[in-house]
């Protein structure tokens, strides 16, 4: 429903979080794994966006479960990767 918007806010919530672990292996290896899996994730990538977690009820339509919305949640505090 909402895939390109929803995907770019998440995308730049990912690459803040890298951001604040740039040299991680894990955050590496993860980098490595999506841009070896999907050319759709580079040219999104190749567009920087950064933007801080906030709360926003995300929805999507999924074959199996029909329309489906949730609130994702971040630890208040910024301690997650």
């Amino acid at each position: 429903m909402y895939w390109r918007r929803e995907s770019t806010d998440i995308l730049g919530q990912f690459r803040a979080a890298v951001g604040r672990c740039p040299h991680d292996p894990r955050v590496r290896e993860l980098l490595r794994a999506l841009t070896a899996a999907s050319t759709e994730f580079v040219a999104m990538w190749s567009e920087h966006p950064v933007q801080a977690f906030t709360p926003a009820t995300k929805r999507s339509q999924q074959p199996a479960a029909g329309r489906i919305a949730f609130l994702p949640a971040s630890p208040a505090d910024g301690s997650a990767p």
